[in-house]
């Protein structure tokens, strides 16, 4: 099944970075999310449009401090 909402998690381990590297992103305007629910700590759901556009523009066009998750 196609997913149409990724969660932090999902979505950084899908651009192979750190969750703080999404929530900096989302915090900054450079990735577009919502929150799941009412109030500051609700989770943030991340359109799959918006993993789609980092594949196109290029992550490091978006983002160019950002460091790479190695296992």
């Amino acid at each position: 099944m196609d997913k149409e909402f990724f969660n932090v998690k999902e979505f950084a381990k899908e651009l192979e970075v750190c969750e703080h590297t999404v929530r900096s992103m989302i915090k900054s305007g450079k990735l577009r999310a919502f929150r799941a629910g009412a109030g500051v700590k609700s989770p943030f759901r991340i359109p799959k449009s918006e993993l789609t556009r980092y594949q196109v523009e290029g992550m490091h066009a978006m983002n160019p401090n950002l460091q790479i998750q190695e296992d």
